[in-house]
């Protein structure tokens, strides 16, 4: 630990740490955004998926907790310690999630915000949580909490640029990755959605017992298009990566990208072995099919599944654009399709194989996967591009914040990442 670094209680660090409301406003389609401790757990607010309040609901909330541009959120009830940076000027509501606004004459705001998730911080703080059906950490505990910092506000200001920089180039690929989506599910949806495709102008459409299509199109059951596996939780997944041999996939390394680069678990050879059966090779497509329903995304690697994801072994490789869309635009579909009146919805192998879905010829299902196969490859590298960035911005962040590392080295090791 440096000797320049002090010790302070976040009060006397903050100008206010406050938190938002407790009370349950009438959610609307759009209108203000309405932000709680889900939508930050990216480590950036997510609007895209949120609610709205009322102008009037809004301005209720804010007269005890309003976000600024430089502030930083931190979840305190419920899935507490996410964290998010302030960095924008969209007005918007908090429910949930505690409000820190730093005292800028001793805390950059961007420091503030990387301090909040370092591990040390962030440990301190989950240690201190009450409550067992809904944990919550108390807003005297997060005053009261004492930190170390950095009281230079230069070093500050060159410890939250080099993580920043980290973070920009996080979310240039976020946004290339995102532009790269929207054009191949726009095309998707363009011609296997709308039918205007290439040619399709001079096709007759003909009704079948499943809906009217074009002439050479046909409805097939997902179980037709690929081998369907449902996964299976073996006693031998662990937490751990040496001496194991095959990475085991749950529902929550689905979200927030298309192709899966890693998994939190990994299978030892024995556990693997047990259910080989089980085992689905790279380019497969998972579907989330208990509980939270319909995810997508693509295996990189042979991997197995937990019980609450189906997966569809493409037949051959062309299908694997084409399944991939189809599959994300069936998330309604799917969770009308799991419910059956338990707590849990639940699409099992049966229910998930007798999908039917309006298929191409083959032509047409070529020529898209020729149009798409560049999109998703450029998406694939981008998102590993990304995973290798978070593990060196993470790896970074503790020993910077808490002086094990110089600012000048961290200076060099961003320089090698970039």
């Amino acid at each position: 630990m440096s000797a320049a670094m002090k010790r302070a209680p976040l009060s006397e660090l903050c100008s206010l740490i406050t938190d938002g409301t407790h009370d349950s406003p009438r959610l609307l389609s759009e209108g203000v955004p309405f932000i709680k401790g889900k939508h930050i757990s990216s480590g950036r607010i997510d609007f895209s998926s949120c609610d709205y309040i009322s102008y009037e609901d809004h301005l209720a909330v804010i007269a005890r907790s309003k976000p600024e541009q430089g502030d930083t959120l931190f979840s305190n009830i419920g899935s507490v310690g996410d964290t998010a940076f302030v960095d924008t000027d969209v007005e918007f509501s908090i429910k949930n999630v505690a409000l820190f606004k730093p005292d800028r004459g001793r805390l950059e705001p961007r420091y503030l915000y990387y301090l909040l998730r370092s591990d040390q911080v962030r440990g301190e703080m989950l240690a201190a949580k009450s409550g067992s059906a809904q944990p919550f950490i108390s807003l005297g505990n997060l005053r009261r909490h004492e930190v170390l910092f950095h009281p230079s506000l230069e070093t500050q200001l060159r410890i939250a640029s080099i993580l920043g920089a980290y973070d920009d180039l996080i979310e240039v690929n976020r946004r290339r990755v995102a532009i790269l989506e929207d054009m191949a599910r726009g095309l998707f949806e363009e011609w296997f959605v709308h039918f205007r495709f290439p040619g399709h102008e001079g096709l007759q459409r003909t009704d079948t017992t499943d809906g009217r299509l074009p002439d050479g199109w046909r409805f097939h059951r997902l179980g037709e298009l690929g081998e369907v596996i449902t996964g299976k939780t073996p006693s031998k997944a662990v937490p751990e990566y040496f001496g194991c041999d095959v990475p085991f996939l749950k529902i929550p390394d689905m979200h927030g990208s298309m192709f899966i680069h890693e998994t939190g678990e990994m299978l030892s050879a024995e556990g693997a072995a047990s259910q080989s059966n089980k085992t689905v090779p790279e380019g497969s497509i998972c579907v989330s099919c208990i509980g939270t329903i319909g995810l997508v995304a693509i295996t990189t690697t042979p991997c197995q599944t937990n019980q609450q994801i189906n997966t569809i072994v493409p037949r051959s490789a062309e299908w694997l654009e084409f399944l991939y869309f189809s599959l994300a635009l069936l998330k309604s579909r799917l969770i009308n399709l799991g419910s059956n009146g338990a707590t849990m919805g639940n699409v099992n192998k049966q229910k998930f194989s007798g999908i039917t879905i309006a298929c191409p010829p083959p032509g047409l299902l070529d020529e898209f996967s020729q149009k798409t196969d560049a999109m998703l490859s450029l998406i694939r590298i981008a998102e590993l591009a990304n995973l290798r960035l978070r593990i060196s911005r993470d790896l970074l962040l503790p020993r910077l914040i808490s002086g094990k590392i110089s600012v000048e080295a961290a200076e060099h090791e961003l320089e090698d990442a970039a």
